[in-house]
């Protein structure tokens, strides 16, 4: 259950491959993205800290993208993967 006060959200990736979660801060509109935010986050504001929140109440797992869900029109992959795979094409583009 998220920490009263804070807001977790999801959001899909452009090309479809998975989700990110981050939860919204109270009274900012300040997101953070990962549990060593939420400790340094804690630690600027003990506030929080004294009144029981810590970093193990935030979970920053996502649930699977189903593939029966993805549009079809959507290539789907990581965009890591896509410059490695322009990379190798220009590279052979070159060797020409």
């Amino acid at each position: 259950m998220t920490p009263r006060g804070f807001k977790r959200g999801l959001t899909v990736r452009k090309d479809f491959s998975r989700m990110d979660a981050y939860y919204t801060l109270p009274n900012c509109n300040r997101k953070v993205r990962a549990p060593a935010e939420v400790e340094k986050f804690l630690e600027e504001n003990p506030i929080y800290k004294e009144a029981g929140v810590s970093v193990s109440d935030f979970h920053f797992g996502t649930p699977k993208i189903m593939e029966d869900t993805i549009p079809a029109d959507v290539e789907v992959g990581s965009s890591a993967k896509k410059k490695k795979m322009a990379k190798i094409e220009d590279d052979q583009k070159s060797l020409e």
